[in-house]
Parts: C-alpha cells; sequence; structure tokens
C-alpha cells in the first residue's frame, strides 16, 4: 500500500483553516444581528441550545444546574420564544462557546472542515448527521 494515497495536511494549513473558519464566524454572527430581527437570532439561538444539549446528553435540569437559570426561561429559549440576553450568555458560557457562535445558523465543529458534512461513509458523533459511501 502506497503512502501517497491520502496526502494529510500540515499543521500550518490546520490552523490556517482553523483560523479562517473562526474568523468566519465572527464576521457572520456580526452581520446577522445587524441585520435579521430578533425573533431570527433567537430562533437560530435555539437551534443551537438543542443541538448542543443533545450532543453532551444534557437535560433541562443540567442545564439549569450550570446557568443557576429556572428551567421555565431555559425551555423559552430552547423553544425560541424568548431569551433575554444575560440569560444566552449563562448559556453560552455554559457550553464553553461565545455568544456570537451562537447566533449563526448551526454547524458542528466536526462537520464544518468538511463542507459541512461528515466524511464519506461516516456518522458524525457531535450533530448525528451521517453520509453513505458513493
Amino acid at each position: 500500500m502506497s503512502a501517497d494515497l491520502y496526502q494529510r495536511p500540515s499543521r500550518d494549513a490546520i490552523a490556517a483553516r482553523v483560523n479562517g473558519n473562526q474568523r468566519a464566524q465572527e464576521a457572520a454572527a456580526a452581520a446577522v444581528t445587524e441585520r435579521q430581527p430578533a425573533s431570527d437570532v433567537v430562533a437560530l439561538f435555539a437551534v443551537h441550545v438543542r443541538a448542543r444539549l443533545s450532543a453532551r446528553g444534557w437535560t433541562l435540569s443540567d442545564l439549569s444546574g450550570r446557568t443557576g437559570d429556572s428551567t421555565g426561561n431555559l425551555a423559552q429559549a430552547i423553544k425560541g420564544s424568548k431569551c433575554p440576553l444575560a440569560i444566552a450568555g449563562r448559556i453560552a458560557g455554559a457550553f464553553g462557546v461565545p455568544l456570537a457562535e451562537m447566533l449563526v445558523p448551526y454547524r458542528c465543529r466536526t462537520c464544518a472542515g468538511y463542507d459541512g458534512k461528515p466524511p464519506a461513509g461516516c456518522k458524525c458523533l457531535e450533530c448525528g448527521d451521517e453520509t453513505r459511501l458513493a
């Protein structure tokens, strides 16, 4: 078997891609908050919260324990009906991500490096998306 079947990217190439993705996400977050109504931003935030809860296997009670907020307030955030900025900040902090990252359309970090889908024949453990071999 030849070692040249798969060219591994260099560490510098990987770092450049990661840094580029982070800058693009920050710019997209700024653009989203400037041009979208508040209800759309809350809906985007709710998608992130649901996906991250599912990926970690947390319940609403687990999130409540980490943020100190009532389950009623968190349930409204998860539904996308209402979420005050202070609660949104605490939720983002519980997940260990900046709030701006949770205000753009959801793309898991694992799949983001592969044009939004996991590699062929793989299932993403973060978002659950799966692709079949061609």
